[in-house]
């Protein structure tokens, strides 16, 4: 199509004066006839131009329409004088938009509608950096599960890369881009096991013997969210350390028991579990992530036997911390006679540590008689509880000391919390 301008014909009267002209229109003419023609004529060839005007500007033929003879201003980007030239022009871009020639950073925010970008109109590895302007498309303009692994062109996430922070810190990334944050607590510290006698635990002063059973720690569970973060920003974590198990003999009465079948209830025991810390994220004053859900330990326990020998009592060994389970106790009931028959053999299994809880104090007779402890293990991964120690027994004659038995299995420690922090980044990226 000929970008020239295609120019109107000229009008011109013929003669070039009209009416003006004396030999065409005579002062005298000579009759009414000639006077109509000199009239008609000049109005004839007014109407004959007008027409042919309205021909030419109605034209459709290539090479000859009517918009090849409209003029129009120089258009950015758009090529072509005439009107004609520059619909071609913005035909052509169209088309290309419409096949993905989509010009380099012409694509921006504004032009698209929300959610309008979902995942059957991308066509494999037709999203690339060179293709997009920076930070046009924002989350609200990507529809739900848009954007996948199959979508992506090549050198987008190619390799991956994690970071395992177990001590409070500030910490700035690598490089700005999204992350995935993971936080893990410390676990809780398990309870101590001890035997008392006590005649104020029980409104019966016939059962003046009392086990203590100690808790297993509980267990944090792990929360993740994605973040942008960007390298020049410093970011603070805070790791959550795990519980210390428990050593002690102390507790104080919340109510007293009634006979061996109502146990007395405490405000505070050296038998209950310690708390472990709670990890977080920050950025200056704002809280961005912390953990708060926890997995519990097997419960305290404590157990008032009945004075007579020949009456059963519950045994207990160490309950387990909880790792991604709640924790275990196993118990033995059994007689003051049957303990005694057995020749210091007895042993009762702890509660197991279970999916990395620590294992609770196993119960042996022998060892007991020889003052040898039997302490709850410690939690054996991150963020896990510790084993409560195993309740000691004692009978009758078991020598007392300021009324209270003093032989302590202590609990064992939670673990440690943790941060874990992974992000994909592109190959062309520096990595350290």
């Amino acid at each position: 199509m000929p970008n020239e301008l295609i120019k109107f014909e000229d009008f011109a009267f013929s003669p070039a004066e009209g009416l003006r002209d004396h030999a065409y229109s005579p002062t005298e003419p000579e009759n009414e006839e000639a006077i109509r023609g000199q009239i008609q004529g000049v109005s004839d060839q007014l109407r004959d131009h007008l027409n042919a005007l309205q021909k030419q500007l109605n034209s459709v033929e290539a090479g000859t329409a009517g918009a090849q003879r409209i003029g129009a201003a120089a258009i950015a980007g758009v090529e072509g004088q005439t009107v004609a030239r520059q619909l071609a022009s913005l035909k052509n871009l169209i088309d290309q938009t419409a096949v993905g020639a989509i010009p380099d950073n012409t694509l921006s925010a504004a032009k698209l509608k929300d959610g309008a970008v979902t995942g059957p109109k991308l066509a494999a590895e037709a999203v690339t950096a060179e293709k997009l302007a920076p930070g046009c498309v924002s989350q609200e303009k990507l529809a739900d599960g848009a954007v996948t692994a199959e979508k992506l062109g090549d050198g987008l996430g190619d390799f991956h890369e994690s970071y395992l922070i177990t001590e409070s810190c500030n910490w700035s990334p690598p490089y700005d881009g999204i992350y995935t944050v993971t936080l893990l607590g410390g676990g809780g510290g398990g309870g101590s096991g001890f035997a008392v006698y006590d005649t104020t635990l029980n409104s019966n002063s016939n059962y003046p013997r009392t086990f203590f059973c100690g808790a297993g720690g509980d267990a944090s569970v792990a929360v993740s969210k994605r973040f942008a973060l960007y390298q020049e920003e410093s970011y603070t974590f805070v790791i959550g350390a795990g519980g210390m198990g428990r050593t002690g003999n102390a507790y104080v009465l919340n109510s007293a028991g009634s006979g061996p079948s109502t146990m007395p209830t405490f405000s505070s025991c050296d038998g209950f579990a310690s708390a472990g810390g709670e990890s977080s994220l920050s950025f200056g004053a704002e809280e961005l992530l912390k953990t708060s859900q926890r997995i519990s330990g097997c419960a305290f326990a404590c157990y008032v036997p009945l004075t007579l020998s020949s009456s059963q009592s519950t045994l207990l060994g160490g309950a387990s911390g909880a790792g991604y389970l709640p924790g275990l106790r196993n118990s033995v009931k059994i007689s003051d006679n049957e303990i005694t028959e057995s020749g210091g053999d007895l042993v009762i299994e702890a509660g197991p540590g279970r999916m990395g809880g620590g294992n609770g104090g196993e119960f042996s007779l022998s060892r007991h008689i020889a003052g040898q402890a039997s302490p709850g293990g410690s939690a054996k991964g991150y963020g896990c509880g510790g084993g409560g120690g195993c309740a000691p027994y004692i009978n009758r004659t078991t020598p007392k000391s300021n009324a209270k038995y003093s032989f302590i299995n202590a609990g064992g420690n939670g673990g440690n919390g943790y941060a874990l922090i992974e992000w994909f980044a592109p190959l062309a990226l520096p990595q350290d």
